[in-house]
């Protein structure tokens, strides 16, 4: 787990992911065009993998939300990556990060439409 704390941003896939939102949307492309990018780009490689997967859903989200763009699908593949993500941090990190993760996902999923959520 490429990782230097329990924010959404603090982990490699996440960051990449935030680099290249903020590079295409400073160049003025429209956020639903960033986000196809994104998905066929960086998607490619991090959605099929299990771990990084859930990652490259939470930060779109994250991103989408930050921009008053969410939109409704990348929403729901957030809302389903969030479990998974939190259960691989109690794998892998010591009880106070996994605390700290939990709230962060807790605020993300909290954020997220309520339609995204229905049955989480």
């Amino acid at each position: 787990m490429g990782v230097c704390g329990a924010g959404i941003f603090e982990d490699d896939v996440a960051a990449d992911v935030q680099l290249q939102w903020l590079d295409l949307t400073s160049q003025g492309m429209p956020q639903e065009d960033v986000t196809a990018r994104l998905i066929a780009g960086l998607g490619s490689g991090f959605i099929p993998d299990s771990d990084d997967g859930p990652v490259f859903w939470i930060a779109l989200a994250a991103l989408q939300l930050e921009s008053d763009a969410l939109d409704a699908q990348v929403a729901q593949q957030a809302a389903q990556a969030i479990p998974l993500n939190a259960a691989r941090w109690r794998q892998e990190a010591d009880a106070d990060t996994v605390a700290q993760r939990d709230r962060v996902l807790d605020e993300l999923r909290n954020r997220l439409s309520p339609q995204a959520t229905e049955g989480f």
